[in-house]
């Protein structure tokens, strides 16, 4: 199951039931007596001090919550995963490795390896575990990863305190935990991961009520633009109102939207602004966006928070998505990857490795990768081939593996064997300064 049908999955109980809540609690009317809300308290708990009941399968009907945990699961989708040989100095990519077909092209024969990618990260912000079925064959060797619910999957200790894992996802099963990758974000006992929706249900749960305020005071009649005024009004009769209405609608909507419109000495116009509740309820929407962004540890302007992003900090605030947002998740994955897929022999490690690649987004901007690369060439760090590959263009032959070495600088030990009599004749120097004799 990938990361969208995952979403399906959360969302369609919902979708189903929201149209029942018809009536609410006499005791508490912000508590619906429907059968959604028998629903959501047995799955959601108690609700919210808001009145909403908050839970993995309608968090995602908040848009900054689905919006973060989709900038979430992409981004972590897009990078390359890559088997790298330990052997020698370095690291070099093993393509021709089994596991390297299996995660970087096609984890199963269902899915890209993008698509299983998006599910694990995407299961991981929104509950805090995500997990993959590893299927092998007689030899013991992995051939297909498969992404489980992570609201259908949960550890678990037989009497002997072997662990295990037991899934409703398909097939109820007890799968091993050498066969299992699992991945759990902030936890306490390194088993079940804390989930951010249910660390943060107040804060939800007032963003929901803000939402569905909101949506029913439209939905109940918006407030009108402006009034029209007869100044004696006794002379003026409903069609007369009507027809001034359609003729001021005609001066100052569609295409004359804009326009001066001009209006009889004996009507006037009252335009209405914007009330304190309207405005305090933008701002209440927008500090549930930033709180929300500060949940997911988000900036808010991937968000749409525009009011503190310049040029200046955009390249930072990139580089700091990578290194603060994904990289915790990115190594939990990773790591986990390589202990059940590259297990050690004893405590000797893997001639291999599993990393993800995300090299290409810790670079800035153009000018200064040409910049970097030339320096790293003059100081004999790249070849020139070496510095084509950072640019993704192709090599230019042998003549582009030389290295190149800077002639005005040398190693100091081998400073007296290239120019023995320069370093006696330095010797020389400090000793008549000792003796204060002039120089010859």
């Amino acid at each position: 199951m990938n990361f969208r049908k995952m979403l399906e999955a959360f969302g369609d109980s919902e979708s189903n039931i929201t149209s029942l809540e018809l009536r609410t609690s006499l005791e508490s009317p912000s508590v619906p007596l429907s059968s959604a809300a028998a629903f959501n308290f047995v799955f959601s708990g108690d609700p919210t001090e808001a009145g909403e009941f908050i839970g993995e399968s309608n968090a995602l009907q908040i848009p900054t919550v689905y919006a973060c945990v989709r900038l979430i699961a992409e981004n972590i989708a897009t990078f390359p995963v890559k088997v790298y040989s330990n052997a020698g100095i370095g690291k070099k990519e093993a393509l021709d490795h089994s596991l390297s077909y299996l995660l970087s092209y096609a984890p199963n024969h269902e899915m890209t390896s993008s698509t299983f990618f998006e599910a694990l990260a995407g299961s991981l912000a929104l509950t805090g575990n995500c997990y993959a079925e590893i299927e092998r064959d007689k030899k013991g060797n992995a051939i297909a990863l498969w992404p489980l619910h992570p609201l259908k999957t949960a550890p678990q200790r037989d009497e002997k305190g072997v662990l295990s894992y037991k899934t409703t996802d398909g097939t109820e099963r007890v799968i091993t935990a050498k066969d299992m990758i699992h991945v759990p974000l902030v936890s306490f006992d390194g088993l079940r991961g804390l989930s951010p929706v249910g660390q943060a249900r107040q804060a939800l749960g007032l963003a929901m009520a803000t939402i569905k305020s909101g949506a029913r005071f439209f939905g109940n009649g918006s407030r009108p633009g402006g009034i029209l005024t007869p100044k004696t009004a006794s002379n003026v009769s409903p069609e007369q109102g009507q027809q001034m209405k359609a003729a001021f609608e005609g001066m100052t909507a569609g295409l004359n939207a804009g326009r001066i419109a001009v209006i009889p000495s004996d009507w006037s116009y009252t335009q209405i602004g914007l009330s304190l509740e309207d405005s305090q309820y933008l701002e209440s929407r927008a500090f549930s966006r930033n709180e929300i962004a500060g949940l997911f540890r988000i900036d808010p302007h991937y968000l749409g928070d525009t009011t503190r992003q310049s040029n200046a900090n955009s390249e930072h605030s990139a580089l700091s998505l990578v290194q603060d947002t994904l990289q915790p998740y990115i190594t939990k994955i990773q790591q986990e990857l390589n202990r059940k897929l590259l297990p050690p022999t004893g405590r000797v490690r893997s001639t291999f490795h599993i990393a993800f690649d995300y090299s290409e987004r810790l670079k800035t901007d153009f000018k200064s990768t040409l910049e970097a690369i030339a320096v790293a060439r003059q100081w004999g760090i790249f070849t020139a081939n070496e510095g084509r590959e950072k640019l993704g263009l192709d090599p230019v032959g042998d003549e582009g593996n030389i290295l190149m070495n800077p002639t005005n600088m040398m190693n100091s030990a081998l400073f007296p064997d290239w120019y023995p009599n320069k370093a006696q004749e330095t010797k020389s120097t400090r000793t008549r300064k000792k003796k204060n004799e002039p120089e010859l």
